[in-house]
């Protein structure tokens, strides 16, 4: 073994020595120790060591080829450089290896001993733009047990770094460069970390790049320990390739993989198949930029407290692709951000949140006015605490925003949204095609002119909430639903599908089975829009829609025309429900049967515009506590055409009506009834043979003309009745005598009356309906 000699050969100190630092500590000096030549053959020694100890080192040069490996085994090697230089070693037994200077330094460990040290194992520093290169065996191993492992430092030039044995240490591999240096690191060996890091660099304007095809385990008590960290201050991209394990630290936000860009440099993260993350206290995969794009692909599963985190500004891009499971135990599992750029997110495996103190998404990807796109190919699943969402993608500005469900995929998200596609200025759309399971299936939003499109085409199933709730600004909302829609809530109501406008034109159709909640107030298809806009509803006949608790379909337009082609039954509480303000028209088609349980079959109203009701199934109206009218169809300044060609049947209570078709103010309508002569047994006949009430009003009417196109003096007239009714002038003011104020108004004779066997009762005047 080597051990220091006397003599009275001695060296003086370098000029040139460092300033104290962190990594240059002060140290107390120590008196200068020459070196003597020994029995083992002559020493040649190359400069004083920066703890003001003669340098010893078993080489021969400070220039050139300095070549350490030779018998016997040094305990250190300290070499001042003095021009560019090689170090061969092997196996140093106590204070492992350091060499610096002002030019290339390489240091070569070319056997399969061991280097090791109680700092750093091996340490090269170029005092200026020097090349740093380190190289160790395959085989070999470092260790250093107060220290790195491996430290490479320049001050502008580059450094290289290739382990393919393995490396013990407080930390692993440490590198760091300024201005243009450029730092490359390729791991083929195992790293342990003790106290800190497993692999960190830093760079400024240079290009880093890290592959690591060996386990990395980072620890540290009382301090974040990262399994691999990469940072560049300048314009310097970084790209990291990981192929095997990394775990990271124990303490607060030790992450597995963090490659952060803080200028405009671009950041690419490959995680590998077998390349395993574990961060049980930090984000399992972090990618962050200034101003840079932003690529993650992950082949390699992660389990972390947040799974994978992608952010950058400016006209940066996201880029993030999951092709392994993902778990998150504290976090989002994935979670992106740009500001003007796109933000694009791909989750081809399972992704799960988890958390039981805040919210946390399993995908949440947000933009300012760049577009989002997500999209689920796998099964998607978020935490139990309220408002954590299975994909939650927004746009704060003007991008658009699109979420994707394959067949392949499902959504489980108990505590908030399935999907939440939501943009201030863009469009908002979503294709679902895989299966939902959450509080609220589908909420999608649009504050500007934007569009909103929502087509589904798989099962929801909304335990709290609306299956599809779409909100739109001045752009068309669209909303297709081509699988059945299941809503519910014990504390609130809950529609099937809701659309609120504030002013743009709103279409749904739905061709699957329809079942909103039994709350009071939850509706099949709810629609209101509070400009002009203009309502479409139309439904399949598989479109079936059971509204036990509210309404089978509502449309509400403050100036539009609304329009509503009932195919589907409709079982609920009332049946349709349409109207418009201003000059607008309604149209409500029934094609298929309407069975109500508190309310009225169909009730269209307008106000100044054309109300059509054609009932082409039939329709039973009933109502154990209010009147249920079959139809009721009305218009204050307006036309109002109704047809009937199916069995009609209005509600027990008082005033239900089989039909009623009124125009004209309520408060100033008159009522007409038919001459004696027309005899009651042709009362039902006058509006089809199944048409019934239980009270004697069948039909009631305004000051209008009425025309029952009917066969003339005909029992049983068919299927087919129509009626409609037009506004005549008002009468004369001396048509009508004074009256009590309980007295019934009536109106002068009608100058046309139906063929016999039509008979209409006259009835109280009702209120008018409640506007929008």
């Amino acid at each position: 073994m080597f051990r220091y000699l006397q003599s009275s050969i001695f060296f003086p100190l370098r000029a040139d020595r460092p300033p104290p630092s962190s990594e240059h500590p002060a140290r107390r000096p120590r008196p200068s120790r020459p070196a003597l030549i020994g029995v083992m053959g002559l020493i040649a020694l190359a400069g004083m060591a920066t703890n003001n100890r003669p340098a010893v080192a078993a080489c021969t040069d400070t220039i050139g080829v300095a070549d350490c490996t030779p018998d016997p085994t040094p305990d250190r090697v300290l070499i001042a450089a003095t021009g560019d230089l090689e170090v061969r070693v092997d196996a140093v037994t106590t204070q492992g290896v350091r060499v610096t200077g002002n030019f290339a330094l390489t240091v070569n460990q070319v056997g399969t001993g061991t280097v090791t040290s109680d700092t750093d194992g091996i340490f090269v520093e170029s005092l200026t733009s020097g090349t740093v290169t380190i190289n160790t065996s395959a085989g070999s191993n470092v260790s250093a047990l107060l220290g790195r492992a491996i430290r490479a430092r320049s001050a502008t030039g580059d450094l290289l770094v290739t382990q393919n044995g393995t490396l013990n240490g407080e930390e692993g591999v440490i590198a760091f460069t300024q201005g243009g240096g450029l730092v490359d690191i390729l791991s083929n060996g195992a790293i342990t970390a003790t106290n800190g890091d497993g692999i960190r660099t830093r760079a400024v304007d240079g290009p880093t790049t890290v592959v690591s095809n060996a386990t990395i385990s980072a620890n540290a008590a009382g301090k974040e320990a990262d399994g691999i960290g990469i940072v560049t201050n300048g314009d310097g991209a970084i790209s990291v390739s990981a192929s095997a394990t990394i775990t990271a630290g124990n303490f607060t936000e030790s992450d597995g993989v963090t490659a952060r860009a803080e200028g405009t440099g671009d950041v690419t993260a490959i995680i590998n198949a077998g390349a395993d993350i574990t961060a049980l206290s930090g984000v399992g995969i972090r990618a962050r930029g200034a101003g840079g794009n932003m690529v993650v692909i992950q082949d390699g599963t992660v389990n972390a407290e947040e799974g994978i985190t992608s952010r950058t500004e400016g006209a940066g891009t996201v880029e993030l692709t999951s092709n392994a499971a993902v778990t998150s135990v504290g976090g989002d599992a994935i979670r992106t951000q740009t500001a003007t750029g796109t933000n694009t997110v791909t989750a081809n495996a399972t992704v799960t949140a988890n958390s039981a103190t805040k919210e946390v998404d399993a995908i949440e990807a947000i933009s300012s006015d760049g577009d989002v796109t997500v999209t689920a190919n796998a099964a998607l699943s978020a935490g139990d605490f309220a408002g954590s969402d299975g994909i939650d993608a927004r746009a704060t500005g003007t991008g658009n925003v699109t979420v994707e469900m394959a067949a392949t995929s499902t959504i489980t998200a108990l505590a908030g949204n399935g999907i939440r596609a939501s943009s201030m200025g863009g469009s908002a759309m979503v294709l679902q095609n895989g299966i939902i399971n959450a509080s609220i299936g589908i909420g999608a939003t649009n504050g500007g002119v934007g569009n909103v499109d929502v087509t589904s085409s798989a099962l929801i199933f909304a335990s709290d909430g609306d299956g599809i709730r779409a909100e739109v600004e001045n752009g068309v909302a669209t909303i297709v639903s081509n699988a059945a829609i299941t809503a519910d809530s014990p504390t609130q109501e809950a529609d099937a599908i809701e659309v609120l406008s504030m002013d743009g034109d709103v279409a749904v159709t739905a061709n699957a089975a329809i079942s909103a909640g039994n709350f009071v107030g939850s509706d099949g298809i709810a629609i209101l829009a509070l400009g002009a806009a203009a309502i479409s509803v139309e439904t399949a006949s598989a479109a079936a829609i059971t509204a036990l608790s509210g309404v089978g379909m509502t449309a509400r337009s403050q100036g539009g025309d609304v329009t509503i082609l009932q195919n589907g039954t409709i079982d609920a509480q009332s049946g349709i429900f349409a109207k418009s303000n201003l000059t607008a028209t309604v149209t409500v088609t029934s094609n298929d049967r309407i069975s109500t349980t508190v309310g009225d079959g169909i009730r269209a109203q307008s106000i100044d515009g054309l109300t059509t009701v054609t009932a082409n199934a039939a329709i039973t109206a009933d109502s154990a506590t209010i009147e249920a009218d079959g139809i009721e169809a009305t218009t204050e300044d307006g036309d109002v055409s109704v047809t009937v060609n199916a069995a009609i049947s209005a509600g027990d209570i008082a005033d239900s009506d089989a039909v009623t078709a009124r125009a004209g103010a309520p408060e100033t309508s008159q009522w007409k009834p038919l001459p004696p002569a027309h005899s009651p047994p042709y009362r039902a006949s006058a509006f089809g043979p199944a048409v019934s009430a239980a009270t004697p009003w069948f039909c009631r009417t305004a000051p209008l003309r009425l025309l029952l196109a009917l066969p003339h003096r005909q029992p049983s007239l068919g299927p087919s009745t129509w009626l409609r009714m037009r506004r005549l002038p008002p009468p004369a003011a001396t048509a009508l005598p004074p009256r009590p104020k309980t007295a019934q108004r009536r109106s002068p004779p009608m100058p046309r009356f139906p063929p016999s066997g039509a008979t209409v009762y006259p009835r109280p005047v009702q209120p008018p309906a409640t506007s929008i």
